[in-house]
């Protein structure tokens, strides 16, 4: 993932430089919650799991870390998702397949959209970026049906006595699964 965002930052240009780096490459121990919300907008189950297995062995060898701190990667990578959806439908920005046109489209949007509060203030426009690769692995309904069982989420680990763990799972599966569940329920 590191070099993909890289690679999609420098576009055409023959070399690197090490401010390249510094702007784009995750240098924290969040690049594997990162991974576990790319998963999640790719809707790929398998991966989901298996980097959110990857996480939660990291969580518990690092006290600094926590399920919660994973959660809220996760809704912000689900706002991302929503907002994203809400700039294309309402024809604030167009569907591009390289970053830096794509970032150009962010710099112009109107500022108050730009406010704290939206999923842009303070965010590097990269996460937006792939958020908009991922979209329509999810319809509207679904992303706003995923805001809710991650809320649930967030009050089971905080309030219950459940393995945090489990809770995770269970909540990712749900969301995976949304439409499946939602076509065989109806």
């Amino acid at each position: 993932n590191e070099c993909e965002k890289l690679a999609l930052y420098v576009g055409a240009r023959d070399a690197i430089r090490l401010e390249d780096v510094q702007i784009i490459v995750s240098q924290t121990k969040n690049a594997k919650a990162f991974a576990v919300g790319e998963a999640l907008g790719e809707r790929n189950l398998s991966k989901v799991l298996k980097t959110l297995d990857e996480e939660l062995w990291s969580i518990g060898r690092d006290s600094q870390r926590s399920e919660i701190g994973l959660l809220y990667g996760l809704i912000s990578k689900i706002r991302g998702l929503l907002f994203i959806k809400e700039l294309l439908a309402n024809k604030l920005i167009r569907p591009v397949d390289d970053f830096f046109p794509f970032n150009a489209q962010v710099e112009s949007l109107p500022k108050d959209l730009l406010q704290e509060g939206s999923p842009l203030a303070n965010m590097n426009a990269y996460p937006l970026f792939r958020a908009m690769m991922q979209h329509k692995n999810y319809s509207r309904e679904e992303l706003v049906s995923a805001m809710s069982l991650l809320l649930k989420c967030n009050q089971q680990l905080i309030f219950s006595s459940l393995d945090k763990s489990l809770v995770l799972q269970q909540t990712l599966i749900e969301i995976v699964n949304g439409a499946k569940a939602a076509s065989k329920a109806a």
